[in-house]
């Protein structure tokens, strides 16, 4: 397999071996070690694909052409470890026409996180993984502006300053667990449903599936059939028209 690694903050001619000392490259090459050695696949090669801070992902990038080259050749798999590494910076519309552009240059990309290629990602699932980049972008930038103040009042920040307030960063938490919860959840709906299986699904039912993955709570236990609904509950209040509730039997809460 072809191992691509996204060097964010880097330049185009960044080599993997420049990688080796920065934490995002060291992150992103031990997932993909232990998801192709659990799949019992080897790496064959390393790509590093740089962009810069503020840069959109282009299909066109040369790094994803020499990928796509050598894949050719060698007949290898391109794998990622997060796909949604390739949309930093892209807003819904351009990550749309960037999906369609690696489909027609015919550049398939593997991600091991979310076990499907890129430009078989559905259109719900990849809106998701936008909406929380486009939060992390955020949150960089706001922490860059932060330590830029500080430089300013000639104070030295912290490595790990931070411009939220406690509040701020739990609600910042709490969105994160949504997203990931919600996309775990979208997930095993939609392989019961290529399994030929109908919705809507009980929350038992998701609750089991949920257990089997290994996916806990904040808190770290397993999911219950009280708690997930009141999750549910909670999404419906604040997000009604959510795709969620197309495949989830959520009873009424005066009917438990």
């Amino acid at each position: 397999m072809i191992a691509l690694l996204v060097a964010r903050g880097f330049p185009r001619s960044v080599q993997p071996r420049d990688l080796s000392l920065d934490p995002s490259g060291r992150f992103q090459w031990t997932c993909l070690q232990e998801a192709v050695s659990a799949a019992n696949k080897d790496i064959t090669a390393q790509i590093a694909l740089g962009v810069g801070i503020e840069e959109r992902i282009e299909a066109n990038h040369p790094a994803l052409r020499a990928a796509f080259v050598r894949s050719v050749r060698t007949r290898q798999r391109i794998v990622i470890d997060n796909v949604a590494r390739l949309f930093d910076n892209h807003d819904w519309e351009s990550a749309l026409a960037f999906q369609t552009a690696m489909r027609k240059s015919a550049i398939s990309v593997y991600c091991t996180l979310h076990t499907t290629y890129l430009e078989r990602l559905d259109p719900k699932t990849l809106r998701v993984l936008i909406l929380d980049r486009l939060h992390q972008s955020r949150e960089r930038q706001a922490v860059s502006e932060f330590r830029k103040m500080l430089q300013k009042q000639h104070a030295r920040a912290k490595p790990k300053a931070s411009a939220e307030t406690p509040s701020n960063s739990a609600k910042r938490l709490a969105a994160y667990e949504d997203t990931f919860l919600s996309m775990q959840i979208h997930k095993i709906c939609d392989d019961w449903i290529k399994e030929d299986l109908s919705p809507p699904f009980t929350v038992r039912a998701i609750v089991d599936g949920l257990n089997e993955k290994g996916i806990q709570t904040q808190r770290g236990r397993p999911w219950t059939s009280p708690n997930l609904r009141k999750f549910l509950r909670t999404k419906r209040t604040e997000s009604p028209e959510s795709f969620l509730f197309e495949w989830i039997q959520l009873p009424d809460a005066k009917n438990g």
